[in-house]
Parts: structure tokens; C-alpha cells; sequence
């Protein structure tokens, strides 16, 4: 269930909007996050990590999912869907 498609929200927010001018809707409804995997694959995987990767891209993978590291903090999944 959506609660800002029922008709009370839709009330609240007519009359919210109304009398301070401002869309409560704005603040509450989650936002598109977008992820630059490039950047994050430079940034914080090691040279060997990101030798596995291009090795993976380059051979047309269907799915892969890595992890490592656990005991160490260094844990990474990945799941490429080609």
C-alpha cells in the first residue's frame, strides 16, 4: 500500500501546501540515487579486485558474485548481469 496515493495524505498535503507554501511530499518521498560503479571500483577496490572485474567484463559473464575478505573489512559483492 502506497500511503501517498490515499486520499487523506492527498488532503493533508493540499492543505499543507496551502497554508505554508511548501509540498510536505518533497521531503518524504525517497529520491533516485544514482551510482557511479566506475568510481567506486578506482576508489576502493585493490588492483587484483579490479583485475577480476575487467577479466569478468571482458569474457561476457551472465552473473558473477564476488566476496572476500570478510575478517579483514574488505568485503565486496557483486552481481553483473550481462
Amino acid at each position: 500500500m502506497n500511503i501517498y496515493d490515499l486520499p487523506l495524505f492527498k488532503k493533508m498535503q493540499r492543505e499543507y501546501k496551502r497554508e505554508f507554501g511548501i509540498d510536505i511530499a518533497s521531503f518524504i518521498k525517497p529520491k533516485p540515487v544514482v551510482v557511479d560503479f566506475k568510481s567506486f571500483e578506482k576508489k576502493l577496490l585493490n588492483k587484483k579486485q579490479r583485475k577480476v572485474l575487467l577479466d569478468i567484463e571482458k569474457n561476457n559473464q551472465n552473473k558473477v558474485i564476488l566476496s572476500g575478505g570478510i575478517a579483514s573489512g574488505k568485503t565486496f559483492w557483486l552481481v553483473i548481469y550481462s
